[in-house]
């Protein structure tokens, strides 16, 4: 009950406190990150469907070898200072000013849109290739 009371503070204080701007951004980003999960679920798919005995294991096993991938750059933009996550953007915007909180804001719709871009291209080659197959 003290995690939803937080959390009502916490959205009480974006829509009339001095960050306004912060929910909407936050939606957007939000958006952007189930935009790119879902464009890595698809990869994941579309690699996994190559093997034409086993396809949801090799799609399942894609998947995995993806969110492994997408966590290694993720912890290697946090070692260059860079933090990726949802924790990172709440922690700036409760703990720090207000630039902090669009840093870290940014970093992230930049890190998603990335990844978005890159599992949309392999989709893309993988489709396109099969697609010349047959």
């Amino acid at each position: 009950m003290k995690s939803f009371r937080r959390m009502c503070l916490y959205i009480r204080m974006a829509t009339l406190g001095k960050e306004r701007g912060v929910l909407p951004v936050l939606a957007v980003l939000l958006l952007l990150m189930f935009t790119s999960f879902l464009t890595q679920v698809y990869a994941s798919l579309a690699i996994g469907h190559q093997w034409t005995a086993h396809r949801i294991p090799g799609s399942l096993l894609a998947l995995a070898a993806s969110s492994v991938l997408r966590y290694i750059a993720a912890r290697v933009l946090s070692f260059a200072g860079y933090e990726i996550g949802m924790r990172k953007i709440v922690s700036a915007w409760m703990n720090q000013g207000n630039m902090s909180v669009w840093k870290a804001m940014a970093v992230n719709g930049l890190f998603n849109l990335l990844l978005m871009l890159i599992f949309g291209f392999i989709t893309r080659f993988v489709l396109d290739r099969k697609s010349a197959q047959i």
